[in-house]
């Protein structure tokens, strides 16, 4: 959705479950997508969250990426890592941001210990993760698997895309 950038397509990973998704993604375009990836986002007030400092939260979300596991990634099922030695998969942290939440956002309750994330402008957030960028892929059908876990983590992230490329 609202994907504007004319030289990436974002994938997405999931929340903890397989997934199958099929996706037409336009020609020319890379592609940038996790393996597994987690985050912080401040809690609503009346939460304290926001009197926690940015270089604690990084410490507290690298956790569970220090202990990444099974990081793997196909495409037409070939390894990612046998395609091209310019494909490379690398962990980053983002800088602080925030986005603009709908109703029914997918965020769910964050841990803030409400139902539902309310709409509107997040809290702070940071993301952790491994990611990879693909080159564009060349027009046709391919099927792309992402997945990653982390030790001592109840987590996995496990897609499986089913790509045309037009």
């Amino acid at each position: 959705m609202n994907q504007d950038d004319p030289n990436v397509w974002f994938l997405a990973g999931s929340f903890g479950t397989t997934e199958v998704r099929n996706c037409t993604i336009p020609k020319g375009r890379a592609l940038f997508y996790p393996l597994i990836e987690g985050g912080w986002i401040d809690c609503p007030p009346p939460s304290t969250d926001s009197e926690i400092s940015e270089a604690i939260i990084r410490q507290i979300i690298a956790i569970g990426k220090d202990y990444a596991s099974s990081l793997t990634s196909t495409l037409d099922e070939a390894p990612i890592s046998s395609l091209s030695s310019q494909i490379l998969t690398v962990r980053t942290q983002s800088p602080v941001f925030k986005v603009n939440l709908p109703d029914d956002n997918v965020v769910g309750d964050a841990g803030c210990g409400q139902p539902t994330y309310p709409s509107g402008i997040s809290g702070r957030q940071i993301i952790d993760g491994y990611w990879v960028m693909l080159p564009p892929l060349s027009s046709g059908k391919h099927v792309l698997t992402l997945h990653g876990a982390a030790l001592g983590v109840p987590f996995e992230n496990e897609v499986t895309y089913n790509l045309t490329v037009e």
